[in-house]
């Protein structure tokens, strides 16, 4: 009935008879908004040939039967080492498409299926042993092919080519949606699978459970929990997943009254009841869709890898793909909006200077007040900042403290937040700044920014003039310990004894006669020289020049003083900055909404221009956002933002990093390296090749 119009009345009297074939369990709706018949169930193996043409009615049969797998734990085979220098002659989209191979190995999302694609894209296992392997080992999980649905066995022979990765959902949970059965995998476990002759082998590589959204969302009505509540109690930072044990822990006290009988996942059930309702100790294989968590990052890293070289150098990728990058040093000034110590210093200048920096040290040490500087310094010169983490908490915290520049000024734009039911795109912060009103610019004293800028700079040479005397001094001290060393142990050296003459026979003469020859005629490298100095008078000359060198130095300026100064002088020039920045001329709206209008009209899907998402990034220069949530908000353009900052880099895999590494032009990655690290394996260049430098502190 597509395409055809319908009165109000008759509108009217077909919805209600959906309604009522909702109610009855005879139709669901898909989420584009059809309605479908909901298909008989496949019934079980030797009764009739899964996927085949003999369904039994729903009615009828209830049941659906899992396939039986036999699991060991075979030996974690060693890779051979790497050769020094192999990794510089990987091309880089070469890295780009490996990492882009790894990402799509986690097949996890938001999944929530219905009973009949059962044997389609999902399918029952039941067997003994567990699905999650000890710490260093795998576990393999061996099908017969004969016990898996027809349809199910096709559609692994479709994506064979393309993909080896599907998603193990553990325990499971049968319940209502919209008024249909429904059935969401609670737990998600990521896995890789290969045919052989005969069988299904599924491998599992690691104890990480990542709870199903949709589960939390439809657990919490059924529970009548708070949506926040629930999902705070499995609290963790966006694709890191729970190790078994405490996943179960947590699972028991959240939905205690909904598990039915043991849970323990050791002996999985055989056959589930599509009848009954609750949480059971069953599995399922669930093959992916777009659905998975990560599929915007893998499109991003598909359109990245065919960009040329000469692209890539125009981003933050430039330093991990081993290429020069395509932007001359400049080095930004470095200012602080509270305070901060000569190695949280060095971090924001080397942020503003370097294509990557990489700041490191345990909880306490002032890393976050170190990121609001890094951003307010790219701020103050007119750039733009992406601040990107898998925690929201970490988020919170950068938006609060950033929120304080400029208190007034709608500068900051959070993509997503939970807790807060925040998501906004692209697309939506276009809208909101077409749909609002003119604002008032703030004046702005370029006196002052001026001001702050000299600052800046007196700050940075007074502290270039210290580190070179300390490393000075550090050489004059060396000099003197060594120094006291010889004479310390210095003794006279004995008188030579005296020869006694003895009579030259004329073989000896001869010997002497023809030694005196040989070196006569050798150059005056060959013959024995005495040396111009000893070494205690060579130490001694050293320490001269040193303290020469150090006595040459001008006074360096307080730089304490200076510090605090630029804390409260950028206060100030920042809010004026801002506040500008983030209003709007009447000029501007009328630009905004006509490229507005132009892209609505190409159609949603349509990416937008670069420049009209220049021109939005120039009134909202700060966005904070989830890293795997980003490509879905965040047009994929080169060089967007003029700084990246990942926080909480520990808890980030690389390939997800990636994209946004192609959306700006420098990079600062800022972790704890004590916590679990997920950043190791970037490829060492070299300093000179890479044109990468990093700075680590832990004061």
């Amino acid at each position: 009935m597509l395409g055809t119009t319908f009165q109000n009345e008759e509108r009217r009297a077909l919805l209600a008879e959906l309604e009522t074939l909702l109610a009855q369990g005879l139709i669901r709706r898909q989420a584009n908004g059809r309605w479908v018949p909901i298909a008989s169930v496949p019934q079980p193996p030797g009764q009739a040939r899964p996927g085949g043409n003999e369904l039994a009615p729903v009615a009828e049969t209830t049941t659906l039967v899992a396939a039986p797998f036999v699991r060991s734990d075979p030996a974690v085979e060693q890779l051979p080492e790497e050769a020094e220098g192999d990794a510089a002659a990987i091309a880089p989209q070469a890295l780009l498409r490996y990492w882009r191979s790894a990402l799509r190995s986690d097949p996890r999302g938001t999944i929530t299926e219905a009973f009949d694609r059962h044997g389609a894209v999902w399918h029952l296992i039941s067997g003994k042993g567990g699905l999650v392997p000890d710490d260093g080992q795998v576990v393999r999980l061996r099908i017969a092919l004969d016990a898996l649905a027809d349809d199910f066995r096709a559609a692994l022979i479709r994506r064979e080519a393309n993909e080896n990765a599907l998603a193990i959902g553990w325990p499971l949970a049968i319940g209502r949606r919209t008024g249909v059965p429904a059935i969401w995998p609670i737990g998600l476990i990521a896995a890789e699978w290969r045919r052989t002759e005969g069988f299904l082998e599924i491998e599992i590589a690691a104890d990480d459970v990542l709870v199903n959204p949709a589960w939390l969302r439809g657990a919490a009505r059924s529970a009548g929990w708070k949506a926040a509540d629930l999902e705070a109690i499995f609290a963790q930072a966006d694709g890191i997943g729970l190790e078994a044990q405490e996943f179960l822990a947590r699972l028991r006290d959240a939905a205690a009254s909904q598990i039915r009988g043991p849970l323990t996942g050791a002996a999985l059930a055989s056959q589930i009841d599509t009848a009954a309702q609750g949480v059971f100790d069953a599995a399922a294989l669930f093959l992916p869709e777009d659905s998975s968590f990560t599929a915007g990052s893998v499109r991003d890293l598909d359109a990245i890898a065919q960009w040329p070289e000469a692209q890539l150098a125009r981003t933050a990728l430039a330093p991990l793909l081993g290429l020069r990058s395509a932007f001359a040093p400049t080095e930004l000034p470095a200012i602080n909006v509270g305070s901060l110590n000569a190695e949280q210093i060095a971090a924001v200048r080397s942020a503003c200077a370097k294509p990557l920096t990489v700041v490191t040290g345990p909880p306490g040490t002032g890393k976050s007040q170190a990121i609001v500087s890094m951003a307010a310094s790219v701020l103050l010169s007119g750039g733009t900042v992406l601040v990107a983490s898998k925690n929201h908490q970490a988020l919170d915290a950068v938006q609060d403290r950033l929120g304080t520049l400029a208190p007034d000024a709608p500068f900051i734009v959070r993509t997503l937040d939970p807790a807060r039911d925040i998501d906004r795109s692209f697309a939506s912060v276009l809208a909101e700044l077409v749909q609002g009103h003119a604002g008032r610019a703030r004046p702005l004293d370029i006196g002052l920014k001026e001001r702050l800028d000299a600052l800046a700079t007196a700050r940075a040479e007074g502290l270039d003039l210290l580190a070179r005397r300390s490393a000075l001094e550090c050489e004059i001290a060396e000099h003197l310990d060594r120094i006291a060393a010889h004479q310390r142990f210095a003794v006279a050296k004995p008188a030579p004894p005296v020869a006694k003459a003895v009579p030259e026979t004329r073989g000896l003469a001869r010997l002497h006669a023809l030694l005196r020859r040989v070196f006569a005629g050798a150059p005056k490298a060959m013959m024995p020289q005495a040396t111009s100095l000893s070494a205690l008078e060579a130490l001694e000359a050293a320490l001269a020049r040193l303290r020469s060198a150090r006595d040459a130095l001008a006074e360096s300026p307080d730089v304490i003083a200076l510090t605090e100064d630029i804390a409260a002088l950028a206060q100030a020039v920042l809010a004026a900055q801002l506040t500008t920045r983030a209003n709007l001329s009447l000029d501007d709206r009328d630009q905004l909404d006509q490229a507005k209008a132009d892209l609505d009209f190409m159609g949603g899907r349509a990416s937008p221009p670069p420049d009209l998402i220049r021109a939005v990034l120039t009134h909202r220069p700060l966005w904070l956002v989830s890293v795997l949530g980003a490509p879905k908000r965040l047009p994929l353009e080169e060089g967007l933002f003029d700084l990246v900052i990942f926080d909480e880099a520990s808890q980030c895999d690389i390939a997800s990093a990636l994209p946004l590494f192609a959306r700006a032009r420098r990079a600062v990655v800022v972790g704890d390296v004590r916590r679990r690290m997920l950043w190791n394996g970037w490829p060492d260049f070299g300093a000179e090749s890479s044109g990468s430098s990093g700075s680590g502190y832990a004061a």
